[in-house]
């Protein structure tokens, strides 16, 4: 192997590599976003995803791209010219054709700068790829089958496409050989541009699939649940609050009932299908099911293929939450409802009407049995007597049918929507005659579930971690929790995605509340800088910035030498920044 070979072949490798970290960025991109067109393009609306798509990396390569399209259109008419010039006896025209050709060699400009630039570039790039993944810090996606299908073709069809050209097309330029490794290397800047696209292409063709499949399996589905007399399902959705209302009722289920619940945070209806053909059988009593939802027929279409077998409805609350995806919130409102408009004759809705678009919209299920919950005098099941403390919860629930009160401590941080849900619970769980005494004997084990909010200690300093995927109710939520802390008080979050035209109203009286409370609020990214900005009074108690250094050394001219202090770390903030607060305090999060 010749030297020239061996350095191609480098390139080559160098190329593949930054072919296979694009696959691995968007298809954990489009696995996050659950493959939905919607969902996606809200991010690439966001900050961080137009740095996906508008670099200067991505200037560089579109620069080469354009140039070689309009100087090799530019080399057409030249050529063209030239010969009809040269073939004129008219002096004029022959003088033209020969200034034509004294610029014949700077059309050849943009073929050879990419076989000089191309190497400098792709090794720069896998350079850091191959360092990035030492430290753990590439982008990866959770390795399912279909995710390793969309990766193998997604890296297959551009190698394939460029081997071709290299077999069937370099072959033509045998006489141009310059011109010929120019197009070449011009083609794996545009193959490695397109990847973004290339993975889309390929994430819709596995939906036309996952779909055709999904119709298969709903009709599996539908024919278990037929033949499972016995079986009973309890369905929850909502805004926000979907996970801890599923693991309580599952909890105090359990003590009763066999009882089998969709794991962790699946809530499509594939998964959900999945789970009751793998896991649901002649001896479960109760199937616990969390369901998900980015368009406006989601729920109604899984409650559907349930059938009869449909028995409690949970609605945890309604927000803004999607509301990009969904078009609009009275669609979020019609769709939420729908876990319990769905309900077939003899189910029952638990609605939680602390949430104020669930109590003002109360009316779309008027002619279904429900059970209200809350703190209100209207409400079935009631909280009362609601006392946050930093690591635990206190609070009475009364169920006003049977008169029934019980006094619980749950010892979890987070305050009242930990409430909220526990009340939503014991109100499903009342369908199924378990009563509070009962569900109090199983409290205790409330302690030993997994939590979306965490609480840390760190010297004079506590650390609130609520990493789930923000909302509006959550941020309100954890705004109110850390009144408790008499210290100096700052916040990490990401701006909110996902909110449509509702999003700058919302930032802006996001940003008059948590100034009130904070004494430093850190946005990691900066979709609604000029508001939230704006908003603030105090400019100095505001920062946008995703510098973890800067951010840290921030937080300690803010919260060191002062007692009683908290620092929130709110969303889904870059994991970076969140690991290395961790390790400059000593805390592992693992």
């Amino acid at each position: 192997m010749t030297l020239l070979a061996f350095l191609l072949n480098i390139i080559y490798f160098l190329w593949f590599l930054i072919i296979l970290k694009k696959a691995l960025l968007w298809t954990k991109l489009w696995q996050t976003k659950n493959y939905y067109v919607g969902r996606m393009l809200a991010h690439l609306e966001t900050y961080n995803g137009k740095r996906l798509i508008y670099n200067k990396l991505t200037y560089i390569k579109a620069f080469f791209i354009l140039s070689v399209a309009v100087l090799f259109t530019i080399g057409s008419l030249v050529s063209f010219f030239d010969l009809i010039f040269s073939k004129t006896n008219i002096e004029l025209f022959h003088y033209i054709a020969e200034i034509i050709e004294s610029f014949g060699v700077l059309l050849f400009f943009p073929f050879i700068l990419p076989i000089l630039i191309a190497p400098i570039i792709y090794t720069l790039e896998a350079g850091k790829f191959f360092f990035d993944t030492i430290s753990e810090k590439v982008e990866k996606p959770v390795f399912t089958p279909k995710v390793i299908g969309i990766l193998i073709l997604s890296i297959l069809i551009p190698i394939l496409l460029f081997f071709g050209f290299d077999h069937f097309l370099l072959p033509l330029f045998d006489e141009m050989p310059l011109l010929g490794w120019g197009l070449k290397f011009n083609l794996m800047i545009v193959l490695d541009g397109f990847m973004p696209l290339i993975v889309t292409l390929v994430v819709l063709f596995f939906s036309l699939i996952t779909y055709l499949v999904q119709k298969r399996t709903e009709s599996e589905v539908r024919k278990k649940l037929k033949a499972l007399n016995n079986l009973k399902i309890v369905a929850i959705t909502g805004s926000y609050g979907k996970s801890t209302a599923k693991e309580l009722i599952a909890l105090f289920l359990s003590k009763k009932f066999n009882i089998v619940k969709t794991e962790k945070n699946t809530n499509t209806s594939f998964g959900i299908y999945d789970t009751i053909l793998r896991e649901v059988n002649e001896n479960t009593d109760i199937f616990v099911v969390e369901i998900g939802a980015y368009k406006k027929n989601d729920i109604e279409k899984t409650c559907k293929v349930f059938g009869d077998k449909f028995k409690v409805g949970v609605l945890t609350g309604i927000n803004q939450q999607h509301l990009r995806v969904f078009g609009s919130q009275e669609n979020i409102i019609k769709a939420k409802f729908d876990i319990v408009k769905q309900l077939p004759e003899g189910g029952v809705g638990v609605v939680n009407y602390n949430s104020k678009l669930v109590a003002q919209n109360i009316d779309i299920i008027e002619n279904k049995k429900k059970i209200l919950c809350g703190s209100s005098q209207e409400c079935d099941f009631q909280v009362i007597n609601l006392k946050v403390e930093k690591e635990k919860v206190l609070f009475t629930i009364h169920n006003k049918s049977s008169g029934e009160k019980e006094n619980f401590e749950i010892k979890k941080p987070g305050g009242e929507q930990l409430a909220e849900g526990f009340c939503l619970a014991c109100a499903a769980c009342s369908v199924f005659n378990i009563s509070l005494s009962e569900i109090k004997e199983s409290s205790p084990q409330v302690n030993e579930l997994s939590h979306p909010i965490s609480l840390y200690h760190a010297n004079n300093l506590d650390i609130v971690a609520s990493t789930y995927s923000s909302n509006p109710n959550s941020v309100l939520s954890i705004k109110d929790y850390v009144k408790l802390w008499g210290g100096k008080k700052v916040i990490i979050m990401p701006c909110l995605i996902e909110l449509g035209k509702e999003a700058k109203r919302i930032h802006k009286e996001l940003a008059m509340e948590l100034e009130k409370v904070f004494d430093l609020s850190i946005f990691t990214t900066r979709d609604y800088e000029k508001e939230i900005l704006k908003t603030f009074q105090n400019k100095n108690k505001v920062l946008f910035s995703s510098d973890k250094e800067l951010i840290l050394n921030r937080i300690k001219e803010i919260l060191s030498d002062t007692k009683d202090s908290v620092l929130v770390l709110e969303g889904r903030s870059r994991q970076d920044i969140i690991n290395y607060i961790f390790e400059n305090y000593g805390i592992n999060n693992n």
